[in-house]
């Protein structure tokens, strides 16, 4: 009966193993099996930003905007956050389509949009990879504040698998994070 029932192409295929699903900028051709990262939510400045980093790191915010997480030992990458806010006389949700049209960014949920970067530089002799994720956030009426995360490693770190699996947690974590529209204030910030 056509449309009833299962093909005897659908009997076979339901027993093959999918194909691996890759997402964009993924470093391994494919998802390997590996232990899960234990993560932590941190909220940057209360709550601007809401996001997931592995556990073990430490947290070192300044008073007047910026912060660090990092691993306490030799050679850890380093993930850095700021944020920028930037002003126009266009309603925020359009400053974020003109991301997305003119600068390379890609849409995100709640109309928040991201540009992921990679680029190499040198410091003392050795060469570094920093990935950066760029995070725009619509703050009505017209204003777009811009989490700017940048992880850095030693380039020759790039082929170890816990920096490869460090910079997918990152991706996914800046991508599923929670991003305030509420207008904020300048100035130092203390936690309460």
């Amino acid at each position: 009966m056509a449309g009833c029932g299962k093909s005897a192409n659908d009997e076979l295929n339901a027993d093959a193993t999918p194909p691996p699903v890759i997402e964009p900028y993924s470093l391994t051709p494919a998802p390997q099996e590996h232990s899960p990262v234990k993560l932590k939510t941190v909220a940057y400045r209360g709550g601007i930003a809401k996001f997931s980093i592995p556990d073990s790191w430490l947290e070192e915010n300044e008073p007047s905007g910026g912060a660090t997480y990092y691993e306490d030992r030799e050679d850890s990458g380093t993930l850095r956050l700021n944020v920028l806010q930037f002003e126009s006389k266009e309603p925020s949700e359009m400053m974020i389509q003109d991301l997305i049209r003119n600068q390379n960014y890609e849409p995100l949920q709640d109309e928040l949009a991201i540009r992921r970067e990679t680029e190499s530089t040198s410091e003392n002799g050795e060469t570094l990879d920093i990935y950066s994720w760029n995070v725009a956030v619509p703050v009505p009426p017209n204003t777009v504040r811009l989490a700017v995360f940048s992880y850095t490693i030693l380039q020759s770190q790039l082929s170890e698998s816990p920096f490869q699996r460090e910079i997918e947690v990152l991706d996914n974590s800046f991508r599923h994070a929670e991003y305030s529209k509420d207008a904020g204030m300048a100035g130092d910030y203390t936690p309460e």
